[in-house]
This record gives structure tokens, C-alpha cells and sequence, in this order.
């Protein structure tokens, strides 16, 4: 699409390396379906013409001249895939995005900037790839396991007079990997839309039966085993959950097959619904991550 564009518009098309010589009020960005970048002169388009790409494409939308390296890093990392900007440096060895989409008008990004920074409990890099779209970038430890919730959606909906959808992503450590991630989040994300509406805040967690339903590739496996990677180093926190999923969900017949005191494993699985965000005590949940186990180790035995 991109070449035909170039073809049609070859006066307003600027290529890549000259993007930066651009003052920002002539530069327009546009992403296409195949999730090319297509870069125009908007001084050498008409009306009509800029109407009809904003109908076709989607626009990726550039907050100011003032863009930190920061935005600027991730915002070519994740869209294109290739990067021209400086990578942040900062001292964190862990990264995670969390993926939001607004429903209405948003009349003062700045601010809307500045209110996600505050209700962040770490340092962050908000980037806005479209005037309803965008990611924020979250700078971790691989000690960090705060998960940000609907408190954080429930106080920019008020603030701000928005709908906003929320997806909280996984961390990652590699950056070679941000883009396959990124791009595995966004259509994570666009799935929660369709299957669970009604939800603002969504976390992969939840997604578990419909990805599997729609998506058995290597990539989707792995995202999900992540959520399970801490208990293959804690085989006894393993065997509890396992023990308590199969006694339907009874905490009472789990203790007992246990040999444990009822409040000692209520306490157990409190801590892992806290750490994961999997609530077990729901009947969903709970089969989806005994899937999830069972897929674990069906995949370890097929390795032996």
C-alpha cells in the first residue's frame, strides 16, 4: 500500500532519514493496515486529500516539538521496528508496557501526561502513537510486581471526562524484544475489546481461554507460561494449587489432602492471587490456569 501511496503522493512523501529536518506543524505520520509508516510534507497536500488519508489509514499523532528521546525512542522501537533516537539511559534492568485506548475527545494531552506520571508508582514514558491511542512504558526491577488496577482508570475517567481501557503487559528485559511484544499486546488488547467489553482494566491473565481458543502459536504459549514461571521454582506452592483446583475448589478437602490447617492454605492462596492477579476461587480462573499448568508440563514431558 505504501508504494502505491508513494506513487500517488510522491511530492508530499519524505523519507525517514529526513523526518528530523522537518519542523513538526508540517509533519504528518501514517500507519497502514500492513503496519508500514508513511511520512508526508503536510504543506504539499490538500484538504481533501489529508481528509481521505485520515478516513483510510490510521494517523499516528505527534504531541509537540518538545517529544523527549524517550517518546521518541520507544515510539519508533515499537511502530517501525527501527530506531534513530538514542535509547533512554536509565538504570532499570526490566520494562513493561500497559496499552490504553479512550473513548471520547481528550482536550488537554499535557495534562492527561502529567496525571499518568503521578498515579504511576515508578518512572515512566507516556507516548501517544494516535489522539486516541497510545502505551506507556513502565522502567522496573525484576523485584517490582505492583500491578496497576482500575483505581489508576476510575481517577483519569474522572479527571478528564474519558472512557479509557487499560491492558497491563508483561515485563520484559530484552529490548530486542519490545516490538514482537508490543505488537502481541496490541492484538491481545483488540481481542479483550471484542470478548470482554465492559471491562476497563484487562490483563492477560484473563484472556487465557479466549487466546487459546484463537491463537495456539509458539508466541502466545510463551506469553502465557510467563505467568506460570514462578512456580516451577516453588514446587510445594505448586502441589497447593494443584491439590486445592482439584478438590473442587474446596479449601476445606484441599487442607485435609494437604495434612495442612485450613487458614494456613487460605493464606497461600491469597498470596498467589495476590502475586498473579489470578483470583482461583473463581471457577474461570482457576480452569484456566489449570490449562495452563497442564500445558506446561504436557510441553516438558514431550521435551524428555
Amino acid at each position: 500500500m505504501v508504494e502505491h501511496l508513494r506513487v500517488i503522493l510522491k511530492k508530499a512523501v519524505i523519507e525517514e532519514e529526513e523526518v528530523r529536518q522537518l519542523p513538526q506543524e508540517q509533519l504528518l505520520q501514517y500507519k497502514t493496515t500492513d503496519e508500514e509508516v508513511l511520512y508526508l510534507n503536510k504543506d504539499h497536500l490538500m484538504k481533501e486529500e489529508i481528509q481521505l488519508l485520515d478516513l483510510f489509514l490510521t494517523a499516528i499523532h505527534t504531541t509537540s516539538n518538545a517529544e523527549t528521546n524517550e517518546q521518541q525512542y520507544w515510539k519508533e522501537l515499537t511502530i517501525s521496528g527501527r530506531v534513530t533516537s538514542s535509547p533512554p539511559l536509565l538504570n532499570r534492568s526490566a520494562f513493561r508496557f500497559s496499552h490504553f485506548i479512550i473513548d471520547g475527545e481528550l482536550h488537554d494531552e499535557i495534562n492527561f501526561i502529567e496525571a499518568l506520571h503521578s498515579l504511576f508508582p515508578r518512572k515512566i514514558t507516556v507516548v501517544l502513537v494516535t489522539r486516541t491511542e497510545g502505551f506507556v512504558v513502565e522502567y522496573m526491577t525484576d523485584e517490582d510486581e505492583e500491578h496497576v488496577g482500575e483505581s489508576l482508570i476510575e481517577a483519569i475517567m474522572s479527571d478528564f471526562y474519558v472512557k479509557i481501557a487499560f491492558f497491563q503487559g508483561s515485563m520484559f528485559t530484552n529490548v530486542e524484544e519490545a516490538k514482537s511484544i508490543y505488537d502481541w499486546e496490541k492484538n491481545a488488547f483488540s481481542l479483550a475489546r471484542r470478548v470482554l467489553p465492559n471491562l476497563s482494566f484487562v490483563q492477560k491473565e484473563q484472556l487465557i481461554p479466549f487466546l487459546l481458543s484463537s491463537d495456539t502459536s509458539e508466541m502466545t504459549i510463551n506469553m502465557l507460561l510467563q505467568i506460570i514461571d514462578f512456580l516451577r521454582d516453588d514446587k510445594e506452592l505448586l502441589k497447593t494449587i494443584k491439590v486445592f483446583m482439584e478438590s473442587n475448589l474446596n479449601t476445606t478437602l484441599a487442607a485435609k489432602k494437604l495434612f495442612m490447617h485450613r487458614n494456613s492454605l487460605q493464606y497461600r492462596i491469597d498470596k498467589f492471587i495476590e502475586k498473579t492477579g489470578i483470583d482461583i476461587k473463581q471457577f474461570q480462573q482457576a480452569a484456566s490456569l489449570y490449562f495452563l499448568i497442564s500445558l506446561d508440563e504436557s510441553m516438558k514431558h514431550q521435551l524428555k
